[in-house]
């Protein structure tokens, strides 16, 4: 118990450490309020610079998923500044000294395709350039056969390797950064083309988790019993999705690096990476592989002479990645399929509610929950793919953009003081009202609204 007489008119402060403090109370303390001011003044600028774009909200609209509107659009700067504030919680130093991306609180740690994800959002659309470029050269020394960490260790040593698409989402993040930086090609090219060529050179050969290029140039990865896609829960040590073989979101990521390197490449003039023939002919195979003209859409995965048909938004990234595999057609369809069966005010949900395996309720024992956590439940860090796929294929770039900010700010108001207060949950309930679950406070669910919001300014 700690008791402290309290008079009128004095100021108390409290201070709690693991190390003892010799300096002046006060004086911390006036500097931590200065610090958190000016970071606050800094949100205000970036927030009001881009909410100049959706000062001009019609009142009382509507969106898709018919949520209604608040006819006050003042609100909608404040709601932007605490997405940023929102996101100044993630970017870290660890105990070694450096950088990183704390996946969620309270209970995750660092994670690998999480930090990829994340960083447009949290660094390179937040004004932390800096911090942004930093993450993604030191990322580069943990390359190890081509793949980059899916979990951290907190000893900083033997990490886990046990994913396929971190390295993928590594050329993303890399091709934001030279979006969001105007070009910076000096340090892509000193300090990680490098590391962007072994990864190349390790999936074209092969390498570990069965990890390979087919004939045919589609990307295969995993065996039964392992799980190397972000629908990685399993019960028993059993995937409850079992995705190994040709997914279609790995596949949508290998043909945008294969792309991009080669992009690099011609800037660069390195003839090592010059891809005239396997590009095409991933994108040919792509498309007899995963599309089904009937539905319209994109089968979830392929194995042993199958496809799963199961209406998931992993195809989703086929079409908002800066290489696509599809036509606009196409890409229309599948926002259609997306939005008809997988949206929600809160997100996508992660299989259509018309598949008899979908699970409507992420609750109950660990068991029970990892057995919805990717077959129904909504997760929020999607609906920045979704947005820009959208915006990539719309007959009316405006209407979209439109339809978006609305959609926006109604998550914002609703969420905002529903779970974690200031933050973004993890997931949410398939079906409603959609219940906020997992981490209260998840980095690439912050991250990609605020890349969404970027997008549609």
């Amino acid at each position: 118990m700690l008791e402290i007489p309290l008079r009128q008119g004095k100021t108390i402060i409290v201070s709690a450490s693991p190390v003892p403090f010799y300096g002046r109370l006060r004086k911390k303390w006036d500097d931590e309020e200065r610090r958190r001011r000016k970071l606050a003044e800094k949100d205000g600028v970036i927030a009001g610079t881009l909410s100049r774009a959706a000062s001009e909200f019609p009142a009382g609209d509507r969106t898709e998923a018919g949520a209604t509107i608040s006819p006050d659009a003042r609100e909608t700067p404040d709601l932007i500044r605490l997405l940023f504030r929102a996101g100044r919680q993630f970017p870290v130093r660890i105990p070694e000294g450096r950088p990183a991306v704390i996946a969620g609180y309270p209970w995750f740690g660092e994670w690998g395709r999480d930090t990829l994800i994340s960083l447009p959002g949290l660094a390179f659309c937040s004004g932390r350039i800096r911090e942004g470029t930093d993450i993604l050269m030191h990322l580069t020394k943990f390359e190890r056969q081509g793949l980059l960490p899916n979990v951290f260790s907190e000893e900083d040593t033997h990490h886990a390797y046990n994913t396929v698409d971190a390295p993928l989402w590594y050329f993303w993040a890399v091709q934001q950064f030279l979006q969001y930086t105007d070009g910076n090609e000096t340090i892509v090219a000193k300090s990680i083309w490098p590391a962007l060529k072994n990864i190349l050179r390790q999936f074209l050969h092969g390498t570990i988790f069965n990890i390979y290029m087919n004939d045919n140039g589609l990307l295969h990865a995993g065996a039964e019993g392992r799980a190397l896609t972000w629908m990685d829960a399993c019960i028993d040590n059993r995937p409850v999705t079992p995705r190994y073989g040709y997914p279609v979101e790995i596949n949508a990521l290998w043909y945008n690096a294969v792309s991009f390197a080669a992009e690099l490449a011609d800037r660069f003039g390195d003839g090592e990476f010059y891809f005239p023939a396997l590009i095409p002919r991933i994108r040919q195979s792509f498309q007899k592989t995963f599309w089904i003209e009937a539905g319209g859409y994109l089968g979830d995965v392929y194995h042993s002479g199958y496809l799963d048909r199961s209406v998931r938004p992993n195809q989703l990234f086929a079409v908002s990645l800066p290489y696509s595999p599809l036509d606009t057609h196409q890409g229309r369809r599948v926002i259609n399929k997306v939005r008809d069966e997988l949206l929600t005010p809160v997100g996508l949900r992660t299989l259509s509610p018309r598949d008899p395996e979908y699970r409507g309720c992420c609750e109950g024992p660990p068991a029970a929950r990892d057995g919805a956590y990717h077959e129904g439940t909504v997760w929020p860090w999607l609906l920045g793919h979704y947005g820009e796929a959208w915006l990539k294929v719309a007959a009316d770039r405006e209407e979209a953009k439109t339809s978006l900010r609305l959609y926006l700010r109604t998550f914002l108001r609703r969420h905002f003081r529903e779970a974690g207060v200031g933050c973004v949950s993890e997931i949410f309930d398939g079906d409603a009202p959609h219940r906020p679950g997992g981490c209260i406070s998840q980095a690439w669910s912050v991250a990609e609204l605020i890349r969404l919001y970027t997008l549609i300014r």
